[in-house]
């Protein structure tokens, strides 16, 4: 898929980022106009506006005959809703600014509605948003960029599609800690290992360095270039992420 200048597709993009591990499909079923305009939508509370819209145009699919039983299905919900809508929002974290929540106020088919995440549908339609944005939702990741900024550029920065997707058409790898926690690619402990090891850049192998006094804290070492998906990588080489599982996404541990 090259359209608009994107890089591939969504299902391309988790493809390739998973090593080919996660075929992430979605059922594209159409347009849905709402009855109030992207600014009335957008002075209601955060994520409101966006969830009245949902909840319209998932009770319009229903009408049309649908089975949403058809769907991925985990503990009786949907897996993964995607509700792209044109119209900018104008300021972070108010009103229709895109964002991955929980809606379970449809139900159909024996199935009700669960995680969703709502991304624009702009002029021309790029890879950046959505895929941050399932990468909440289907990867479960969390952001790893400060609230107190809005510009994404703190912290990792564009090393991390949960930071700072880098470039628009072309958004770039998840850190390799999300990735190994979701078993894409192979990590490889060398925590006591003597040998030498010789590893190819941007390959499906990490390799782990264990705090032996805090288990917790660990580094993962991984060789990045910046060509494909790391192409608006700020550098390359050799990356050695320190990683603390006690810590949290706003603070410096």
């Amino acid at each position: 898929y090259t359209a608009y200048g994107n890089n591939g597709s969504v299902k391309e993009y988790f493809s390739d980022i998973s090593g080919k591990v996660l075929e992430y499909e979605n059922v594209v079923y159409g347009w849905y106009r709402a009855p109030k305009t992207f600014a009335a939508y957008d002075a209601m509370a955060y994520a409101a506006g966006a969830q009245e819209i949902l909840g319209l145009a998932l009770n319009w699919i229903k009408s049309k005959g649908f089975d949403f039983s058809t769907l991925t299905i985990n503990s009786g919900k949907i897996r993964a809703i995607n509700l792209m809508y044109t119209g900018t929002p104008p300021t972070w974290s108010k009103g229709m600014w895109h964002h991955m929540g929980e809606y379970t106020k449809f139900s159909a088919n024996g199935v009700s509605s669960g995680d969703y995440n709502c991304s624009p549908a702009g002029t021309p339609l790029q890879l950046r948003v959505v895929c941050h944005e399932n990468g909440h939702m289907v990867g479960e990741w969390p952001d790893t960029y400060k609230y107190t900024t809005t510009t994404g550029t703190d912290g990792i920065g564009a090393f991390d599609v949960m930071c700072n997707p880098g470039e628009a058409t072309n958004p770039v790898w998840p850190n390799p800690y999300f990735l190994s926690k979701n078993g894409f690619g192979q990590t490889i402990d060398v925590t006591t290992t003597g040998a030498n090891v010789n590893d190819a850049t941007n390959s499906m192998i990490f390799y782990k360095y264990i705090n032996k006094s805090n288990p917790a804290e660990y580094f993962i070492i991984h060789s990045k270039k910046k060509v494909l998906r790391g192409s608006s990588f700020p550098d390359e080489g050799v990356t050695i992420w320190r990683v603390n599982t006690a810590g949290d996404n706003q603070t410096t541990s």
